[in-house]
């Protein structure tokens, strides 16, 4: 489960992840909005687009959320942790978001 601030400015927290592993109880992540809004999927039409939100949860170390568990949802079929590349083919606007979040971080893209 992912809980917001009221405001959009507001930094994101992440209330709880796998509650069997009280998660919640054992760390607090606070999150950078990158980006909130339409994007350009194939899937939009005149009259239905989609919209999302993009939070940056950053590990410096990774010694927290590099240990979370991955498992691909049910419009993935794979998912892992990778190397971020100007080169990555990713789908709609996820490049962008990617590219918003190094420049964040004044990492390479």
């Amino acid at each position: 489960m992912l809980e917001s601030a009221s405001s959009s400015n507001s930094p994101f927290i992440i209330a709880s992840v796998y509650p069997y592993q009280n998660w919640d109880k054992r760390w607090r992540w606070k999150g950078m909005q990158i980006y909130a809004g339409y994007v350009d999927d194939p899937r939009n039409t005149d009259n239905a687009w989609m919209e999302t939100v993009a939070v940056n949860f950053h590990d410096e170390i990774g010694t927290g959320l590099a240990l979370f568990p991955l498992e691909a949802g049910d419009d993935a079929t794979a998912v892992r942790w990778t190397d971020v590349s100007s080169q990555l083919e990713l789908y709609a606007n996820h490049r962008y978001f990617l590219r918003l979040t190094a420049e964040l971080h004044g990492a390479h893209w």
